[in-house]
């Protein structure tokens, strides 16, 4: 039953009151109004709660502002405060009701879900996930409500069809930015209903849509995964800062991405190794223990009686035998730029199979099948967020109490930062199935820096004399650790064992040639070489990121073996005979994808390094290639120097189709450069239906090209048959001198 209840405060005062346990609170009207002449302009009224000695701030009242539009459920009682600012008084209504009188509408609140995620020591990019204990939780995340009429405690009750109405926006509580730190909430709950906008195309409809940049795309699919959040507020309130959940009550949400029936088709498909692909896990009496048979088969009989006894079945890399979590992938690391990972976990009802830790890489869970409950424990302190590597394994005694407790059901979603220690446990009456994808590992500042510092400093040693002059003479007298705590001359100009000067002016010298460095960063070649680093890991692109719709003299890129063989097993086998397609004059060529081709320098080559040939059953691994010479040779693609502007025109006229003739390259060689790119999946051509040129392609190249470059024809190498190339890396300095 849902009591009605107002509240009103005046000048300058403060309230408290108490949100019992198992209890959701709904704040409705709201008004903030002056009530003498001190009222001053931009004053707010705040509600806050009071978790862990701390306020968190739920909604900021600014004046005339009628409503909150708060909807919150705890699981234990919650103090709740009320400031008003000096001149102006704040009334408040709305209603409390225990989460068992929601009905069926609601009854998911009171559930409690999980997925797990930990970082796999043998996987460069993946997250596993993970579930264990109960703690209480403290304030949960708002909810949209309808406008409430005013009225005392107590004195009426929520008609029914007051009580269903809802607000046609989600709120989360607390309303405040993620960057102010002592009032900030440390997570954001959103609870979405039938008038809340979420996309109405599926996720593979987005992605297979036709003739969109892929760079396009793949944010329309990074928006569709956060739904009803925006990109922008994303990043700006969430990325590494806290937890977002959402439930969407939608549970076909994620339909067609993975399911227990795809799992078994896997299994009976392929051949599943345990340990390498595969793993049974179980989490015990505080104990995870993993449970794969050594070096053997994951037959699907076997694994299906791990899971009938209550082991939870954890997928490594399933991206590489399944196409739609292929396709996923594929176009999300086209979002973030940088290698992401995947894994699965089906865990039996009432079961946990992993541990309480935290990862070294950003998660994101979505929840496909059944319900689980999970736990989030915030880091101790700033040293441990955005940590470098995972955690061990914590007792339930190490980690405290949840900062939430909630449950995730089919169709919901979660995002949490890397250092966020969880757990999760599948709920009493269902098994569950969630797919966890990781991305940010070892892609920090730190990593770029790490890279960077180091020629920065070898390249101010070629330019700067003051780094090449010698240390002072004896600098040991000063420097050293039994020199460390005496005090500086700033500190102590009387101290009788103060430091000769000389120490603060080494201590200074110092500070004055780092300095020098950021001058000397090769930001450029840095780039390039990471760039490389992640071309050369990621996935080959799904095809649904070069997809276009039908058009006169369309020739496609020769697709990816991984695209043709649909999977792991059916690598093997003959390969279909490839029909060379003709290039003429009047040819028009594209790029497949915005990132389908990698420009670089490396000592005097222009270098062209493409995904579009990656092993898809490598992704996410460490196993070493064996490449065969056809393999290494489609790794990079080696020109002459002078021949880099043409591939500048190629990648910067993305995504229209530029005239081959434009790309400046001698006719002798165009139709064996062109060709090339085609081949290895780089570009689509595209022949004119009615293709004519006012002059020769001769003159018609050299006219074009001294309009772009203003430099003669550029000469053209063969592309490179070293098959030892993919060991080598761009040097970047060398990059970065040759480039300008």
């Amino acid at each position: 039953m849902d009591l009605f209840w107002g509240l009103s405060i005046a000048s300058g005062e403060e309230n408290t009151f108490v949100c019992p346990a198992d209890h959701t609170l709904h704040v409705g009207q709201a008004a903030l109004v002056a009530s003498s002449a001190a009222a001053a302009s931009g004053a707010v009224a705040k509600l806050y709660c009071v978790h862990g000695g701390a306020k968190f701030v739920l909604c900021v009242l600014a004046p005339g502002r009628e409503q909150f539009r708060i909807w919150t459920t705890f699981a234990n009682s919650v103090t709740f405060g009320l400031e008003a600012p000096a001149g102006y008084e704040v009334h408040l209504t709305g209603n409390l009701s225990h989460v068992h009188d929601h009905g069926p509408q609601l009854s998911s609140d009171a559930d409690v879900a999980d997925s797990d995620a930990d970082s796999d020591a043998n996987s460069d990019a993946d997250v596993e996930s993970e579930e264990a204990a109960d703690e209480s939780a403290p304030p949960k995340a708002s909810k949209p409500v309808a406008k409430r009429s005013s009225g005392p405690i107590g004195a009426a009750e929520l008609q029914p069809e007051q009580r269903n109405k809802r607000a046609k926006t989600v709120a989360a509580a607390p309303a405040v930015p993620a960057t102010a730190a002592s009032n900030a909430a440390p997570f954001s709950e959103l609870k979405c209903d039938q008038f809340t906008s979420l996309p109405k195309k599926t996720g593979h409809q987005i992605a297979d849509e036709l003739g969109l940049d892929s760079a396009v795309k793949a944010r329309k699919f990074f928006q569709w995964l956060i739904a009803p959040v925006s990109v922008d507020e994303f990043y700006d309130e969430y990325w590494e800062k806290k937890p977002l959940i959402i439930h969407r009550r939608r549970e076909d949400y994620f339909k067609g991405w993975l399911s227990k029936g795809d799992m078994d088709q896997m299994l009976r498909k392929h051949t599943l190794r345990y340990g390498q692909n595969l793993n049974i896990t179980k989490y015990e009496h505080g104990q995870r223990s993993t449970l794969d048979p050594p070096d053997s088969v994951a037959t699907a009989d076997d694994v299906w009686r791990h899971f009938e006894e209550g082991c939870s079945v954890r997928l490594l890399h399933p991206q590489q035998y399944s196409d739609p979590l292929w396709k996923l992938l594929s176009v999300l690391e086209e979002f973030w730029g940088c290698q992401a990972g995947v894994n699965s976990y089906l865990t039996p009802k009432g079961s946990q199979g992993f541990a309480p830790h935290y990862d070294d890489v950003e998660v994101f869970v979505l929840q496909t099948e059944g319900a689980k409950r999970w736990r989030l424990y915030l880091p101790a302190d700033d040293a441990a967020k955005l940590p470098r590597y995972s955690s061990k394994n914590f007792d339930q005694a190490e980690i405290g109490s949840p900062v939430v407790d909630f449950v995730m059901e089919a169709g919901d979603f979660m995002y949490f930062p890397r250092g966020t220690i969880h757990q999760a446990v599948s709920v009493p009456d269902k098994h569950s199935l969630h797919v966890t994808v990781s991305t940010g590992l070892k892609n920090s500042w730190f990593d770029f820096l790490e890279k960077a510092v180091p020629q920065a400093l070898q390249i101010a040693f070629e330019e700067s004399i003051e780094l090449r002059e010698s240390l002072p003479r004896s600098y040991f007298d000063y420097t050293g650790i039994v020199h460390a705590d005496a005090p500086s001359d700033a500190e102590d100009a009387d101290a009788d064992a103060k430091p000769p000067p000389a120490r603060d002016e080494f201590k200074d010298r110092c500070a004055a040639l780092v300095d020098r460095l950021a001058a000397s960063l090769p930001v450029d070649a840095v780039a390039d070489r990471m760039a490389v680093a992640f071309v050369q890991s990621r996935l080959p692109p799904h095809p649904c990121l070069s997809a276009m719709a039908d058009m006169p003299g369309l020739v496609r890129p020769n697709p990816p073996a991984s695209a043709k063989s649909g999977g792991k097993s059916e690598a093997k086998g003959k390969a279909a005979k490839v029909v060379k397609p003709k290039v003429t004059q009047h040819t028009m060529v594209r790029l497949a994808t915005r990132h389908a081709a990698r420009l670089v320098i490396e000592a005097d080559t222009a270098c062209l390094y493409s995904p579009m040939q990656n092993k898809r059953e490598a992704h996410a691994t460490k196993e070493s290639q064996v490449l065969d010479k056809e393999e290494a040779d489609s790794l990079c693609l080696e020109y002459d120097l002078d021949f880099a502007p043409s591939i500048e025109v190629l990648i910067n006229s993305y995504p229209d189709f530029v005239p081959v003739t434009m790309l400046g390259i001698d006719d002798a060689e165009l139709s064996d450069v062109i060709t090339t790119l085609w081949e290895q999946g780089i570009v689509f051509l595209r022949e004119p239906p009615q293709a004519a040129s006012p002059a020769g392609p001769g003159s018609a190249s050299k006219h074009q090209r001294e309009n772009l470059f203003g430099t003669p024809a550029p000469k053209l190498l063969t592309p490179r048959q070293d098959t030892k190339h993919q060991q080598r890396r761009p040097t970047p300095k060398q990059s970065a001198s040759k480039r300008r």
